[in-house]
């Protein structure tokens, strides 16, 4: 029996022994394959970078073809009407679009990612006259008036249309403009008409005097205006008034107190006798309560 036992214990260490070799042969095959090609060179690790790069890439490429089939597009669509002095311009994804006014007072850049669709878009100057609203107070009318308007590719105008990030305007102001805003171009703002509520609404307006022109950016397209705000007045100090000299002063009354008048309001005897009488019955309930306790 002790020879049946070795001989169980020997076989069970074999097995032990020979899988750990299998183990380990698989797992230098497998390390091997991982780091080593078929040629036993260590193979290149993808780049993320290049990787971005190239679907960056891929996909201005995919948007400049959407452009140039919208643009394409709308050279083949129906003719839209342009006002006199007006000017019009298609825009789509994928591509820097810019207008420019042929008097050259105003320019609108979209961006590449600003559009919703394809579009034309179609610029019309307007004149003091033509505005939807006078100017608010304090604030007057300068030379650049315009309207921006959107159109479909089939020229029904899109007046909801919102654009996916800011469209900026660029309007260039003249020394009549600075007359407006009594010489300084900081006082020179663009204003949006805003015909849900029927008012001008203020854009945050940045100036640039180097080539005399104010800057906005917008979301929706309407009518647009620059205008000027002039200088309020300067307020007028109160003046203080001086006394001369051997001018006589005036002293305030001062007011006496007077001591308390008597009351009006006399005791009857009628009040003195129920006193009296209230006095009594108090000390004879006093004197009851006094037998009674010292009995009980």
């Amino acid at each position: 029996m002790p020879g049946i036992k070795e001989a169980k214990g020997f076989f069970y260490s074999l097995l032990i022994i020979g899988t750990l070799v299998i183990i380990a042969s698989l797992y230098s095959t497998v390390w091997a394959s991982t780091s080593q090609g078929v040629s036993g060179q260590t193979i290149p690790t993808p780049d993320p970078t290049q990787a971005a790069n190239d679907a960056a890439a891929q996909a201005v490429a995919q948007a400049a073809a959407v452009s140039a089939e919208a643009t394409a597009a709308a050279s083949d669509a129906i003719s839209v009407p342009v006002p006199p002095e007006g000017a019009i311009t298609a825009f789509a994804p994928g591509s820097i679009t810019t207008l420019s006014a042929p008097d050259g007072k105003v320019t609108v850049t979209i961006p590449s990612l600003a559009p919703p669709g394809s579009f034309f878009l179609l610029y019309k100057p307007e004149a003091v006259a033509d505005a939807p609203a006078a100017p608010p107070a304090g604030l007057a009318f300068g030379t650049v008036l315009f309207d921006l308007s959107v159109v479909d590719l089939a020229g029904v105008p899109a007046p909801h249309t919102n654009f996916l990030s800011p469209v900026t305007l660029s309007a260039t102001y003249t020394d009549a403009d600075l007359e407006a805003a009594e010489g300084n171009p900081s006082r020179l703002g663009l204003y949006k008409y805003d015909q849900s509520f029927g008012t001008w609404t203020a854009l945050t307006t940045s100036f640039n005097s180097s080539n005399n022109t104010v800057q906005a950016a917008v979301s929706r397209l309407s009518f647009f205006a620059l205008m000027g705000q002039a200088q309020p007045p300067t307020p007028t100090p109160t003046p203080t008034a001086t006394l001369l000299p051997g001018a006589a002063t005036s002293v305030p009354p001062t007011a006496t107190l007077l001591p308390p008048t008597p009351g009006d309001v006399a005791p009857g005897s009628g009040f003195l006798m129920g006193l009296l009488i209230a006095a009594f019955i108090l000390i004879a309930a006093g004197s009851y309560y006094l037998r009674q306790s010292k009995q009980s």
